[in-house]
C-alpha cells in the first residue's frame, strides 16, 4: 500500500525534530566541553604558577631572615676581609660583618674573639652564599660558601646612619651629619616624624624643635664604598631586598620581592 500524504508529513517532522535535537544537544555538549577545558587549563595554570611563586617565596624569607639574623648579630660591617682562600667586600650587593664568638655551654656565654660573616651575591651564578670563619672557641657553625638562596635576579644591601642630637634650646637649628647622605634624611623629634631642609652641599639639616633637651635624630643612607672604613663604622642599620626570578612549566617569569632590616647588636638605642 502506498503511504498517505500525511504519513509521510508526520515522518518527515518527527525526523526533522530528531534531527533539531540532535544538533542542539551536540550544540550544548560543545559549550559544555569548552568550559571544561578552559577549567582544567585554568586550573594547570594556576597550579603552575602557584608552585613556584611559593618556592620563590620560601627561598627569599629564608634568606632574608639569614641575613637579619647575621645583621642583628654582627657589631661592625667591614670593608673587606678574606675568609680563607677568599677575599670579599662590602658594597651594595654584599656585606662582611664582624660579630662576637659564643659558647651557649659557658657561663659567658660570649668568648671574647670574633667570628666573621660574609653574605655574597654572585650575579653570574644567581646565587647567594654564606660563608663564616668561627674564632677559637666559638660554637658558630664553619661555612664556605653556603647557599642560601638561587635563582637569585638582585640583592641590594642599604646602609643606614642615625645621628642624633640634643639643642639645649627650642627654635630653628642647622645641624651638621656625620657622613655624606645618599639623599634627603628623615628626621624624628622625640619619635615623631618632623619637617626638615636638607642641605646636601653644606651635609646638614634645619629643623625647628618645640622646646630644649628636644631628642632629634636623623637617618640617612650612605655609600658603602665611600670612606669605606669610616663611613661603616658609622652605620647602625642594614635594609636588604633580594628578589628572585623563576620560569614556570609554561615558561612564564615569576618573581618574588621580599625586605628585611636589623640593627646591628650594639647600635640599637
Amino acid at each position: 500500500m502506498t503511504p498517505t500524504r500525511r504519513g509521510r508529513s508526520t515522518r518527515s517532522r518527527r525526523t526533522a525534530s530528531s534531527l533539531t535535537e540532535a544538533l542542539v544537544f551536540a550544540a550544548v555538549l560543545g559549550l559544555l566541553m569548552t568550559g571544561v577545558l578552559a577549567l582544567v587549563s585554568f586550573a594547570a595554570t594556576t597550579g603552575t604558577k602557584t608552585m613556584t611563586m611559593d618556592d620563590l617565596g620560601d627561598d627569599a624569607r629564608l634568606a632574608v631572615d639569614e641575613v637579619v639574623y647575621q645583621v642583628r648579630s654582627g657589631d661592625l660591617i667591614l670593608p673587606s676581609r678574606t675568609l680563607g682562600t677568599l677575599s670579599y667586600q662590602t658594597n651594595g650587593s654584599s656585606i662582611v660583618l664582624r660579630t662576637p664568638g659564643y659558647d651557649p655551654a659557658t657561663t659567658a656565654v660570649f668568648t671574647g674573639n670574633s667570628d666573621f660573616v660574609a653574605l655574597r651575591f654572585d650575579q653570574n651564578t644567581r646565587m647567594l652564599t654564606q660563608t663564616i670563619q668561627k674564632s677559637t672557641g666559638s660554637a658558630r657553625p664553619t661555612r664556605t660558601e653556603k647557599v642560601l638562596a638561587r635563582n637569585v635576579a638582585s640583592t641590594i644591601f642599604t646602609y643606614r646612619v642615625r645621628d642624633q642630637f640634643t639643642p639645649t634650646e627650642s627654635g630653628l637649628h642647622t645641624l651638621t651629619l656625620s657622613r655624606v647622605p645618599l639623599s634627603a634624611p628623615k628626621v624624628f623629634i622625640n619619635g615623631v616624624p618632623a619637617a626638615s631642609t636638607f642641605s646636601g652641599m653644606a651635609q646638614s639639616v634645619t629643623v625647628t624643635t618645640p622646646y630644649r633637651g628636644s631628642d632629634v635624630q636623623v637617618t640617612y643612607a650612605v655609600s658603602p664604598t665611600a670612606n669605606s672604613g669610616a663611613a661603616l663604622n658609622s652605620v647602625t642599620e642594614v635594609d636588604v631586598t633580594i628578589r628572585l626570578t623563576d620560569r614556570d612549566q609554561r615558561n612564564i617569569e615569576r618573581v618574588q620581592t621580599l625586605q628585611g632590616g636589623a640593627r646591628l647588636r650594639n647600635r640599637r638605642l
